[in-house]
């Protein structure tokens, strides 16, 4: 057997952050060999990130494994909606990642054309398109880029599969972004 000796002085306690707006930053992956894409049961592509929070009373506190799908099928043989809050799309366009369209061959950053943008253009508000061909988006990207730049994330408490709270990053906005200043609608999977 062997005896360790723990000095406990710095201990402290799991807390989750209040429910709010946090300038952040992804700091690592998951599966940094694979560059934070696993598969999912259903043959989903994912990634996963740990992020940290920049700035304010929080700084330095990390949000771990938010999960970003990047297509792929659910496990009820649906398409997986990467536009959902917090997915993919919403991190693109937050982070500025570099990505390239398929059908156009142009690059763009973030740029990602939805909701009232594609309105304007006579395109349904409730896809994505790109912003050189406005066809919808078809993109290659390296999800390398997601580590680094800074994002607006909305940070809540779920509870995990223990009942334990979590802290969870429900949207991505840029930084600056004006809706950062709103509330969130609430999730009633949430707890406080």
């Amino acid at each position: 057997m062997v005896l360790m000796n723990s000095n406990l002085k710095d201990a402290a306690g799991f807390t989750n952050v209040p429910e709010g707006w946090y300038k952040m930053h992804c700091i690592d992956t998951e599966s940094p060999e694979n560059d934070g894409v696993s598969t999912t049961e259903a043959g989903g592509d994912m990634w996963t990130g740990h992020f940290e929070i920049e700035d304010g009373q929080f700084s330095g506190k990390n949000i771990n494994y938010h999960n970003i799908m990047l297509g792929g099928m659910s496990k009820k043989g649906k398409p997986i909606n990467t536009g959902m809050p917090g997915g993919l799309c919403e991190f693109v366009n937050a982070a500025k990642v570099k990505w390239e369209c398929a059908g156009c061959g142009k690059t763009a950053y973030g740029s990602l054309v939805h909701g009232s943008a594609a309105e304007d253009k006579g395109l349904d508000k409730g896809h994505f398109y790109c912003p050189n061909c406005f066809a919808d988006a078809t993109m290659s990207y390296d999800t390398k880029d997601f580590v680094g730049p800074s994002v607006m994330g909305y940070v809540s408490a779920r509870l995990d599969l223990k009942g334990r709270p979590q802290d969870r990053i429900e949207r991505f906005l840029a930084v600056g972004d004006p809706e950062t200043t709103r509330p969130v609608q609430s999730d009633p999977r949430r707890r406080r």
